[in-house]
């Protein structure tokens, strides 16, 4: 009894000193068996198998280039572990899986940019990430629409961290929403919409930061 007792305590001080990260990781879990859920099931729709076509052709080819000898040189990075995912399962649950990926890291950003205001709002912008239809939906695409909205999202994070300038991290954070912006652009096109945002929080005095995107 006494043993069961000593656990217990200890168990129950671990969740006491860990209330936020527990709760954090029992949301991603939830996040996780709704997108995960019947993946490969449905049918794949154009938008995906241009893109499955594209990664599987890196597997025989290196390169995603079509018969025709185009070269689909959109979402680069999404590709590319899109592949490996196909080489590890070989069929359209693998080939989604990349996605469902995306579709955590966007669940934990939301908590991240939330706990800029507190704990709390962290973790409520993370279950509701977790759960809106559109978040779900995306999550379970072989497309790089997920994956575009973290990135979208993420840039602006950085964008924000990089502009307290009394930071020490100020400048790394600047780095990171380049590369992130770069990444971001070869995704999707779309995201040009974000240099205003760059020029309203951009504040380093050092210009390879603003002309690397």
């Amino acid at each position: 009894k006494l043993c069961f007792s000593i656990i217990f305590m200890n168990i129950q001080d671990f969740f006491k000193k860990n209330k936020t990260a527990v709760v954090l990781v029992l949301i991603l879990i939830f996040a996780l068996i709704l997108r995960i859920y019947s993946l490969g099931a449905g049918p794949m729709w154009i938008d995906e198998t241009i893109s499955s076509l594209a990664s599987k052709n890196i597997l025989t080819k290196g390169f995603p280039a079509f018969d025709s000898g185009f070269f689909y040189n959109r979402a680069l990075l999404f590709h590319y572990i899109q592949a490996f995912f196909i080489f590890l399962f070989n069929n359209d649950f693998g080939a989604r899986l990349v996605s469902v990926l995306f579709g955590l890291l966007t669940v934990f950003l939301a908590y991240l940019i939330g706990k800029e205001y507190s704990k709390t709002a962290g973790l409520v912008a993370a279950l509701f990430s977790s759960i809106f239809f559109l978040e779900v939906l995306y999550s379970r695409q072989a497309r790089f629409y997920q994956m575009f909205q973290f990135l979208f999202f993420l840039t602006i994070y950085f964008l924000c961290k990089s502009s307290n300038l009394k930071s020490k991290n100020s400048k790394k954070y600047a780095w990171l929403a380049c590369f992130s912006f770069i990444i971001l652009l070869n995704t999707q096109i779309a995201g040009l919409i974000l240099v205003p945002i760059f020029l309203i929080f951009y504040k380093h005095k050092d210009w390879k930061l603003f002309i690397i995107p």
